[in-house]
C-alpha cells in the first residue's frame, strides 16, 4: 500500500472515531441552523465545556454553581422573582399537612428524555444524594429528617424537630435538578459510590434529562442544544419556539457585545456598558427591562470574599481598613456604568422588600465609607507599617502583597477588581489582579484557594434574605480549605452569627426582623466580605433583530432572566421569529 493511501486511511479511521464519539444527537445536526429556529445567547459560558456532570463542575447548559436552568434537567417547581411564587414545573402543588411536613404533588405526565416515566423514587433518590456526598444541595439534610414517597407521584419531606428550616425546603424545590434514577445509580456503582471518582470520570456527554432540550453537540466555541420534540411538557404548555439553542464560548465580555450589536446574539446576560446607547445613538431594535436608568432590575450585590484562613484578612482591622480604602463611587460610575446606586455598607439591599430590615443608624455606626486616611489610620494603630519601599508590612513584618482574581473577559467585575487594587495601592496595600478562565476562578472559589476574589451572591430565592446571610456567615458543615465549599467561600467562624441564622427560620415575623436587623450588624462589625456594588440578578439585554415578543416591565409576563432560568423558561413558548 502506498504512504498516500495509508495516509488516507488514517484521516478516514480517525474521522470516523470522532464522528462516532459524538452524541448520537450531533451526528445529526445540520451544518447551517436555520435563524428563524435557532436562538443565540451569551453570558452564560465563560470557557472550553469541562463537563455535563450534576454532580461536579459543570458547563452550561448543566451550571453546578446556579442551578437554575430547565433545559435539560428540571426543577420541581419553578421561582417567579418578580411574583415571588413557586410556579408547577415537574411538581403540580405543595401542602405543608402540619409544621414539619411537606406534601409534594408531582405531575404524572412528566418523563425521562429516554422514555422512562419520571417518579416519585426519582425525587427521593436525588434529595438523597446529598445525604451521600457533599453537592449543591447538602445543606438540606441539616434541617431535613427524611424524604420519602407515599405513592408513584407523591413525596412528602419531614423537617428535623429540633432543627426545621421551611426558608431552605421551599429554596431546594426550586433549586435542586431532579436526576435520573435509573442513570446516576449505575454511574455510582461503577465509581465505588466515590463523589471524587464521579467527578472525575463522569463527563456526562449525551444527558438524560426531563427538560425540552438535549444537548446536540459541543465543540470549543460552542454548545448547542436541540428541542427535544417528543418532550412530556407538550401536553401542558406546547413547545419551545427555538428548534436549537446556541450559546457561543466568547473569550471576553467585548466579543460578546460585539457579537449583540451585531444581531448575532438574541439574548444576552453579559454586562453592556451605556447600552441606551444602542437604541439612542445606533437605533439598534434592542430593549432592557426598564427602558431608563436603572434599566436593569437589581438584585445581586457583588463582593470582595477575603480567604480569613490567610494573613492579613484573618485580622479584623485589616479588614475594615480595606473596606474603607475603596472607591465605590468611582465603581458603580466606571465599572457599572451607573446600573448601580452607590455601595452602603450591610448585606441587605436598602430598596425593595429588604429595605424594612436595613438601620440607617446601624450602618453609620459600625459601616465604612471610602476614606484613605481613616484607613491608614487603622492598619497603624493595629501596627502595620511601612517598608523602605512604601508598602505595609503586617505588626509580624511579612509583607503584604495580595492578589484579587474574578473570571477573565467579565468587563465590569475586571474593571471594579482594578478599582480595588487601585485604591489599595494608593494608600500603601500592595493588591495586584488576575482574572482566570471561568472554571478555574470556580474551582479555587468553593476550594478556597483565593486570597481576595469576588462572588455575586445568591440567585432570587424563595428563603430570601435568611439565604444571603446563610451564604456569608453561616459556618454550620463547612469544609476546611482544599476542599469543595458551597457557601461562605472565605472560612468565616462566628458561633453567634451561625446560631441566629440557624434558628430563624424557627422566629416568628416580628423576632426575625429583629434578627436580620442584629445579623447586619454583626456582618459590619466583622466584615468576613466587602460587597463593592448592586447588580441585577441577571443583564437582561435582548436584540429583536430576528426574534420578538420578550417580556419587559411594561410586559412582565415572565421575569428578566435568561430565557431557561427559573420562572423565564416561558420566554421560550412565546416568542417568536421576526418575520
Amino acid at each position: 500500500m502506498s504512504k498516500n493511501k495509508i495516509k488516507l486511511s488514517v484521516v478516514l479511521v480517525i474521522t470516523a472515531l470522532m464522528i462516532f464519539s459524538l452524541p448520537l444527537a450531533a451526528q445529526k445536526l445540520p451544518n447551517q441552523l436555520p435563524r428563524n429556529k435557532t436562538v443565540y445567547i451569551a453570558g452564560e459560558l465563560w470557557g472550553p465545556v469541562q463537563s455535563f456532570n450534576p454532580l461536579g463542575s459543570a458547563s452550561w447548559p448543566i451550571i453546578t454553581a446556579d442551578m437554575d436552568t430547565n433545559l435539560v434537567y428540571e426543577h420541581l417547581f419553578a421561582f417567579n422573582m418578580l411574583s415571588g411564587e413557586l410556579e408547577p414545573l415537574l411538581a403540580t402543588e405543595y401542602n405543608w399537612k402540619d409544621d414539619l411536613t411537606l406534601e409534594v404533588k408531582l405531575n404524572e405526565k412528566a418523563e425521562w428524555s429516554d422514555g422512562k416515566p419520571f417518579t416519585a423514587k426519582d425525587v427521593v433518590y436525588t434529595f438523597k444524594l446529598g445525604q451521600r456526598y457533599n453537592v449543591e444541595w447538602s445543606n438540606f439534610w441539616q434541617y431535613v429528617d427524611d424524604v420519602y414517597s407515599t405513592d408513584d407521584y407523591t413525596v412528602e419531606i419531614k423537617m428535623k424537630e429540633n432543627n426545621p428550616n421551611r426558608y431552605v425546603v421551599m429554596d431546594k424545590l426550586v433549586y435542586t435538578w431532579m436526576l435520573p434514577r435509573h442513570i446516576i445509580s449505575k454511574v455510582e456503582a461503577n465509581n465505588n459510590n466515590n463523589i471524587a471518582q464521579i467527578r472525575q470520570n463522569w463527563f456526562n456527554e449525551d444527558p438524560v434529562g426531563t427538560g425540552p432540550y438535549k444537548v446536540a453537540a459541543y465543540n470549543s466555541q460552542r454548545v448547542v442544544l436541540r428541542r427535544d420534540d417528543n418532550y412530556w411538557g407538550k401536553v401542558e404548555w406546547g413547545e419551545p419556539a427555538p428548534k436549537y439553542l446556541v450559546h457561543p464560548i466568547f473569550k471576553s465580555n467585548e466579543a460578546g457585545n460585539r457579537a449583540f450589536k451585531n444581531a448575532e446574539i438574541d439574548i444576552s446576560q453579559q454586562f453592556l456598558p451605556q447600552i441606551w446607547d444602542t437604541w439612542k445613538k445606533n437605533d439598534l431594535p434592542v430593549k432592557t427591562w426598564y427602558d431608563e436608568e436603572p434599566y436593569h432590575y437589581p438584585y445581586r450585590m457583588p463582593s470582595l470574599y477575603l480567604n480569613l484562613q490567610k494573613k492579613p484578612m484573618s485580622d479584623p482591622a485589616f479588614r475594615r481598613a480595606l473596606a474603607h480604602v475603596i472607591d465605590y463611587e468611582k465603581i458603580a460610575q466606571l465599572a457599572m456604568t451607573r446600573y448601580s446606586e452607590t455601595m452602603q455598607p450591610g448585606l441587605l439591599l436598602p430598596t425593595g422588600p429588604q429595605s424594612k430590615y436595613f438601620v440607617e443608624e446601624d450602618v453609620e455606626k459600625y459601616g465604612w465609607e471610602h476614606d484613605p486616611e481613616k484607613a491608614k489610620k487603622i492598619l497603624e494603630e493595629a501596627g502595620y507599617t511601612k517598608n523602605s519601599d512604601g508598602w505595609y508590612v503586617t505588626p509580624d513584618g511579612e509583607e503584604i502583597s495580595l492578589t484579587a482574581t474574578c473570571p477573565y473577559g467579565w468587563t465590569d467585575w475586571n474593571v471594579s477588581l482594578q478599582i480595588v487594587a487601585q485604591s489599595a495601592r494608593g494608600i500603601g496595600l500592595n493588591i495586584k489582579t488576575n482574572f482566570p478562565e471561568y472554571p478555574n476562578y470556580l474551582d479555587d472559589l468553593q476550594r478556597g484557594n483565593f486570597e481576595l476574589t469576588m462572588e455575586q451572591g445568591p440567585t432570587p430565592t424563595p428563603a430570601n434574605p435568611w439565604r444571603k446571610f446563610q451564604m456569608v456567615m453561616d459556618s454550620s458543615n463547612l469544609p476546611e480549605i482544599g476542599s469543595t465549599a458551597y457557601h461562605n467561600y472565605g472560612r468565616y467562624r462566628n458561633e453567634k452569627a451561625s446560631e441566629l441564622i440557624t434558628n430563624l427560620p424557627k422566629m416568628t415575623d416580628k423576632k426575625a426582623a429583629e434578627t436580620y436587623k442584629e445579623l447586619n450588624k454583626i456582618f459590619m462589625q466583622d466584615i468576613p466580605i466587602i460587597p463593592l456594588e448592586y447588580r441585577p440578578a441577571y443583564f437582561y439585554e435582548v436584540n429583536e433583530t430576528h426574534w420578538k415578543g420578550f417580556p419587559d416591565a411594561e410586559n412582565p409576563y415572565a421575569p428578566p432572566m435568561t430565557p431557561f432560568s427559573q420562572a423565564a423558561i416561558r420566554i421560550l413558548y412565546n416568542i417568536e421569529p421576526v418575520k
